[in-house]
């Protein structure tokens, strides 16, 4: 009998990501960390009511927020 050929599926999914903190500097670096990964960086914003406006049009899985940040 052969060997019987070894068949795989890889299934990826990327994590959409909005990235919010008022720092370009900031924003890059954590862009330039994802864009390697399994996430998919969807938007950036540089306050507060722009990262609502960006998640409420986007509707990312996941938000990236600075803790100090200006609205």
């Amino acid at each position: 009998m052969g060997a019987a050929a070894e068949v795989t599926t890889e299934v990826t999914t990327e994590v959409t990501v909005l990235v919010v903190d008022d720092h370009p500097v900031c924003r890059a670096g954590l862009r330039s960390m994802l864009d390697a990964s399994e996430f998919r960086i969807v938007a950036e914003a540089g306050t507060g009511r722009e990262g609502l406006e960006a998640a409420r049009r986007l509707r990312p899985e996941l938000v990236l927020v600075e803790i100090r940040l200006p609205t």
